[in-house]
């Protein structure tokens, strides 16, 4: 279980670069980052 929740957590930082790269909205992205580390620190 710990470990299929870091793999949906790592997935999901990688497609996060993945439209940062897209985007080019750095800030916007990093924001968007930081609001989901804190869900998954309150998870």
């Amino acid at each position: 279980r710990i470990n299929r929740h870091l793999h949906k957590r790592i997935f999901h930082c990688q497609a996060i670069q993945n439209s940062k790269i897209n985007n080019g909205n750095n800030q916007k992205q990093l924001r968007i980052l930081s609001n989901t580390l804190q869900m998954d620190v309150s998870l």
